[in-house]
């Protein structure tokens, strides 16, 4: 969500068919025989820097922009990730390629 911009229907949820709500990618399963996906996990980033868009012209410039990551590879924050859990798991087949594809929704 864009702060700026966003309003509070905007915060009340993602909801299919929204930008953004769809995912699509591959899990190759070249070692782990009888493994299983049962979900994935998802983080955010959100970048507080000046505002360069025409409405945010007259804002202040920040001396210090700051950039937070909840992701796996900046270590522990007390955000976290979030698990995003399958109905039933997916299993996966040794030497072959799985594609995920669907959509996310949270309310």
């Amino acid at each position: 969500l864009d702060m700026c911009t966003c309003t509070l229907a905007d915060s009340k949820g993602i909801f299919s068919g929204d930008p953004n709500t769809e995912f699509d990618f591959d899990v190759v399963s070249d070692e782990n025989p009888g493994a299983t996906i049962s979900g994935f996990a998802g983080w955010f980033t959100a970048d507080f820097k000046s505002r360069t868009d025409e409405e945010g012209s007259a804002a202040p410039l920040l001396s210090n922009p700051a950039f937070l990551s909840t992701g796996p590879e900046n270590g522990y924050t007390h955000w976290g990730q979030q698990v995003f859990h399958l109905l039933s798991s997916i299993p996966l087949i040794q030497g072959e390629t799985t594609r995920l594809q669907g959509s996310l929704e949270m309310t």
